[in-house]
């Protein structure tokens, strides 16, 4: 979990092509408010809700943390949520451990 995802243009996932907010032309600070702001997270999560590739888009934000965990709104996530998700699956995985 500790590599970054590469997000130039020739090595970007190929779902990122078929992502609803890559098709929506918009200033960048929608998708990465600076602070978390709510009315444009209420917004950008509302595109990622019909997204068809919100689920790829999710795991690959949720694969990276730490420096490298992407801030701003991924697969109709903020930081923050994405944080609590991962820590469900941490503790979902001890638990099966156990």
């Amino acid at each position: 979990m500790t590599s970054s995802l590469d997000l130039t243009p020739s090595a970007a996932p190929s779902w990122m092509g078929s992502a609803l907010c890559a098709q929506i032309p918009t200033e960048q600070d929608l998708w990465f408010p600076e602070p978390e702001r709510g009315p444009v997270i209420a917004w950008a999560k509302r595109v990622c809700a019909r997204c068809p590739v919100r689920s790829e888009c999710l795991e690959a934000a949720l694969a990276l943390s730490g420096p490298d965990a992407p801030r701003g709104v991924w697969g109709g996530t903020t930081a923050h949520e994405r944080e609590r998700i991962r820590s469900r699956r941490r503790a979902a995985r001890r638990g099966q451990a156990a």
